[in-house]
């Protein structure tokens, strides 16, 4: 087998093992067990610090306030996150370092439609 065969072969295994992946993750995740949001970027102090601020306040003005959100640098990310959010291109990096998380993806820290989606499954299932 030459080199590119083998490297095309690999790189189509991992985007099958990828879907299948996502496929079973579909709708599966337990949002009634969440105790802790972690905001990553690079460096883990600009951006994410503003959007794990952001969705602090609008949680609370949802009544849920016994969900901590943080924020950090992806090579800081904590064991206990149970929801890590990044922006798109980093979100590559944030599921190799916590692989078991639910990972959201965003545009913009700042202004994600993705944040009311995350506020009504949680309100859903939290009691």
């Amino acid at each position: 087998m030459n080199q590119t065969g083998g490297a095309a072969d690999e790189a189509a295994e991992t985007l099958d093992t990828a879907v299948q992946h996502k496929e079973q993750d579909d709708g599966a995740f337990d949002y009634s067990n969440v105790n802790k949001i972690t905001f990553a970027c690079d460096a883990g102090m600009g951006s994410s610090a503003m959007g794990a601020s952001l969705l602090r306040k609008k949680m609370k003005d949802a009544g849920l306030t016994e969900i901590t959100v943080d924020n950090a640098a992806i090579s800081n990310i904590q064991d206990d996150a149970d929801i890590v959010i990044t922006q798109k291109n980093l979100t590559d990096r944030a599921r190799n370092k916590r692989p078991d998380a639910e990972h959201i993806s965003v545009e913009n820290f700042l202004n994600s439609p993705k944040y009311a989606e995350l506020i009504e499954n949680l309100k859903k299932h939290q009691a």
